[in-house]
């Protein structure tokens, strides 16, 4: 009887060792407003929580020495442009609330325009780059830039775990 119950708890430990390592590889942080804005406007929030892990590691602080502000990165300028598209008009890009919806809202006309794979090589080294490329004859697997390509591998990569992860019971 003291060996499986000493089997048992090796296996409980195990298992919670397992969901804090899973937890802190893939944290699922500001649920309420990616779960929200993902369904406005029909985006996979697996996909959304995989692009804030990768842009900002949730740190809703973060700025890129490109320029990019806060959960999901954005640019300033590409902010200014669908906000005016949601016709979303005081915005502070620092806000976690506020990046979330002006990011989701940019990838779903993103992926509306080219598609969830293209939609993430936009994302990163933005559309009129990656419409140059595609018009000039380009094939996206021989796109230039290798970061975006590692970008894309890497965001699409967190999606995956992302939706294996919702299945576990102690993650929800």
């Amino acid at each position: 009887m003291k060996k499986i119950f000493s089997i048992i708890l090796v296996i409980a430990v195990i298992v919670m060792v397992t969901a804090i390592c899973i937890y802190k590889t893939y944290p699922v942080k500001y649920k309420s407003e990616v779960l929200s804005q993902a369904e406005k406007y029909g985006v996979d929030k697996n996909l959304v929580f995989a692009i804030i892990k990768c842009e900002s590691g949730f740190n809703p602080n973060a700025k890129s020495n490109k320029g990019a502000v806060g959960l999901m990165q954005l640019m300033p300028e590409t902010a200014e442009f669908i906000s005016v598209k949601i016709a979303k008009k005081n915005y502070d890009l620092s806000s976690p609330t506020d990046n979330i919806s002006l990011g989701v809202a940019y990838l779903k006309y993103l992926i509306d325009k080219f598609g969830e794979t293209l939609a993430l090589y936009c994302y990163n080294a933005g559309e009129g780059r990656v419409k140059r490329f595609l018009d000039g004859g380009g094939n996206i697997q021989f796109f230039p830039y290798a970061e975006t390509t590692t970008y894309v591998k890497k965001v699409l990569k967190a999606k995956r775990q992302y939706q294996k992860l919702q299945k576990l019971p102690f993650r929800n």
